[in-house]
C-alpha cells in the first residue's frame, strides 16, 4: 500500500506526485514512466513527509508543504525545475501543512489541518490568514482532518474541511488579508481537489471513492468512481494532453484507509494509482 498525497500537472506534459510518507517527490512522464524528482528527510512519524504541491508564479519548478520531524524543515519548500529544494517558509512545528495554493498576488496560502489558513508573503515570511471554527476538526470525536485542500479562483480562496464536511469560501482582499468566510457547500467529505477557470470544483472524497463535480451554482455530479480506478482518491489536479484535451489527474490510496463501517479493501485489492480522466 502506498498513501499517494498530491498531484500537480506541469506545463510539459509530465505530472508530479507524492507519496505521502517517503518524503520524495515522483515525476510521471505522459508513457507512465516515472523516477525520483526530489527528495527530503522527513523522518517518521504518521504526518512526516511529502504532501502537496502549487506551480511557482515564474514557472521554475513548484512549492512543496513538508512535514518534518526537523523543525526547521517543517513548513512550505520551493522545489526548482531541476530538482533541487530549500526551506521556504517554516510553520510551527504542531501544524500540519496539507493543501497549497497560489493567489493572484503570487503569495501562497497554505490549508493547515489543525484549524486554519497560513499566508506565506514571500521566503520566510509565514502568518496565520485565518483561523475559524469552520476550517477545524471536532475536537475529540473528529476523524478527517480539519482544513484540508485548498485553491484560489476570482479573489476567493476555497477551502475544504473535510471532518466538517464542508467548502468554505473565503474572499481574498485587496491587500491579501482574509474576508469574512461563508459556507459554500456542505454534506461534502472533501480532501483535496482542483478549481477549474470557470469556477467549477473536482472533489476527491478519500474514503467515499468518488470525484465529484461542484459548479457555482451549487450543482453537483459524481464524474469517477471504482470503475474508474478511484478508489481511495486523494488529491486532483488539472492538465491537457498533447493535443490540448483537458484532463483530470487524481491520485489514490487504493483504499488503505478506509471508514469501519465500510467493506475493506483487501490488501491483494489495494491498488494506489494516478489516474487520468478526460473531461473534453
Amino acid at each position: 500500500p502506498v498513501f499517494l498525497e498530491g498531484v500537480l500537472a506541469a506545463a510539459d506534459g509530465t505530472v508530479f506526485v507524492t507519496p505521502l510518507h517517503e518524503g520524495t517527490v515522483y515525476r510521471v512522464w505522459p508513457d507512465g514512466r516515472r523516477e525520483p524528482f526530489f527528495h527530503v528527510e522527513a523522518g517518521h512519524g504518521p504526518w512526516n513527509g511529502a504532501w502537496c504541491m502549487v506551480a511557482a508564479a515564474d514557472g521554475n519548478g513548484f512549492y512543496l508543504n513538508v512535514n518534518s520531524a526537523d523543525p526547521a524543515g517543517h513548513g512550505v519548500w520551493h522545489v526548482d525545475r531541476s530538482g533541487h529544494g530549500r526551506v521556504h517558509a517554516v510553520l510551527p512545528p504542531h501544524t500540519i501543512p496539507n493543501g497549497i495554493a497560489r493567489t493572484a498576488a503570487g503569495e501562497l496560502l497554505v490549508a493547515d489541518s489543525t484549524g486554519c489558513a497560513w499566508r506565506v508573503r514571500g521566503p520566510g515570511q509565514a502568518e496565520v490568514w485565518l483561523r475559524h471554527d469552520w476550517l477545524a476538526a471536532r475536537p475529540w470525536i473528529g476523524r478527517f482532518p480539519g482544513a484540508n485542500g485548498i485553491q484560489v479562483w476570482n479573489n476567493t480562496a476555497y477551502v475544504t474541511t473535510s471532518d466538517l464536511g464542508l467548502i468554505v469560501a473565503i474572499p481574498i482582499a485587496a491587500d491579501g488579508s482574509a474576508g469574512p468566510p461563508r459556507i459554500f457547500a456542505e454534506n461534502v467529505g472533501g480532501d483535496d481537489f482542483a478549481i477549474d477557470a470557470d469556477g467549477t470544483l473536482y472533489v476527491t472524497t478519500h474514503p467515499f471513492n468518488q470525484v465529484i463535480r461542484i459548479g457555482q451554482d451549487g450543482s453537483r455530479a459524481v464524474i469517477a468512481g471504482p470503475a474508474q480506478g478511484v478508489v481511495g482518491p486523494t488529491a486532483a489536479g488539472l492538465g491537457h494532453d498533447a493535443a490540448g484535451r483537458r484532463l483530470l489527474y487524481v491520485v489514490t490510496d487504493g483504499g488503505m484507509f478506509t471508514l469501519p463501517e465500510c467493506e475493506p479493501v483487501p490488501t491483494a485489492a489495494q491498488t494506489p494509482a494516478l489516474v487520468r480522466l478526460r473531461l473534453d
